[in-house]
């Protein structure tokens, strides 16, 4: 089954169709293997760079002591989903996956330093709680093509 994975935001997804999605997947995921959803609150702070700041230092509190933390960032690598499942493989392998994405703002940099990886979604701006829903279904299709689900690539 390999190692747990944990989706760690900045905030809730607001309630709606979104977030409906994201449960969905969460649960499609979680009969996978071992999955958990963490969010830190948004800072409440006037100015972006003190939000990200804050919001950077409980990102990083909340990071397990061992494994991977993968975190989506626009300047990260963009995979395709077969190389995305065989990457997810590999951090498996190396104890728990953490993916996070940060808030409206984005991640501070002292997050960016500590991660193990850099993860594009894609040249185009997506809303953070979009990126997530994303991100959750690459991971469910990885999962399931590791599965031998026949969803995984068609």
């Amino acid at each position: 089954m390999g190692a747990s994975i944990q989706f760690l935001t900045v905030g809730r997804t607001r309630r709606g169709p979104l977030s409906e999605f994201e449960e969905q997947l969460l649960g499609r995921i979680e009969r996978l293997t071992t999955c958990q959803r963490q969010t830190i609150p948004p800072s409440k702070n006037r100015r972006a760079s003190q939000r990200r700041r804050e919001e950077g230092r409980s990102l990083l509190s909340k990071r397990p002591p061992r494994g991977m933390m993968i975190c989506l960032e626009p300047g990260g690598r963009a995979f395709t989903s077969e190389e995305f499942r065989r990457r997810l493989v590999d951090w498996r392998a190396r104890g728990t996956v953490t993916l996070a994405v940060g808030g409206p703002d984005g991640l501070d940099e002292s997050v960016i330093e500590e991660a193990d990886g850099l993860l594009s979604l894609g040249p185009m701006t997506l809303s953070h709680e979009l990126a997530l829903i994303v991100l959750l279904e690459q991971v469910y299709r990885a999962l399931a093509a590791e599965a031998g689900h026949p969803y995984a690539f068609h």
